[in-house]
């Protein structure tokens, strides 16, 4: 593939990014579609391909919280917040939580966000992947040395992980490595068992 190839390729990924980030009823399965597109043949590499791939579902996710995203899948698909929780099993006030922002995932199983994603439709991550990962970085903060213990107030309207982050403020340094090492854990947790429930129900 030469500039010129590439040149056009970035001008479509920009437009259909556009193009999604201004419609009402954005389409909920745009990132299982281009992985659909980069199956089939089409004289570039697989390289290339997987390269365009994770361009243009980048560029779907910039600047998009996950929580929204979801929202947005949810909508799409014109369903409410309380069936989609009732199919995923999963408390309406945590999904609510979820889409606002305002959950910690320290609190929820890998598996369950997995369910949830299952119960939309989505076959992957995909352009989830990237504003998860941002949420996990700070929620699942890991620290190369803390007390065994910290204490201070609840206060309200303050979430767990804020009140955890400003308790160890100055006093325990983050391990960005291991964080970015939990995280991906994580995120690969909820891929394995996402590709297991797809498995089951074509079985």
């Amino acid at each position: 593939m030469d500039e010129k190839d590439e040149d056009l390729l970035a001008s479509v990924i920009d437009r259909l990014a556009s193009a999604y980030e201004d419609s009402i009823n954005p389409p909920p399965h745009f990132a299982e579609a281009v992985d659909s597109a980069a199956s089939e043949p089409t004289g570039v590499t697989k390289e290339q391909i997987e390269v365009l791939r994770r361009r243009s579902i980048s560029k779907l996710s910039e600047g998009k919280a996950a929580g929204n995203l979801l929202r947005m899948y949810r909508e799409a698909l014109t369903l409410d917040l309380e069936d989609v929780a009732r199919k995923a099993r999963w408390n309406p006030d945590d999904l609510e939580k979820l889409e606002q922002g305002q959950l910690d995932l320290q609190s929820v199983e890998a598996e369950r966000i997995a369910l949830l994603l299952f119960a939309l439709g989505l076959e992957s991550l995909g352009a989830l992947e990237q504003p998860l990962r941002e949420i996990l970085k700070l929620q699942m903060e890991r620290y190369e040395s803390a007390p065994t213990a910290v204490y201070g107030r609840t206060r309200r309207d303050v979430t767990s992980v804020q009140r955890r982050r400003d308790l160890l403020k100055g006093i325990a340094v983050v391990d960005q490595e291991a964080t970015l090492r939990a995280a991906d854990i994580y995120l690969r947790r909820i891929s394995d068992e996402m590709t297991d429930l797809w498995a089951s129900r074509k079985s």
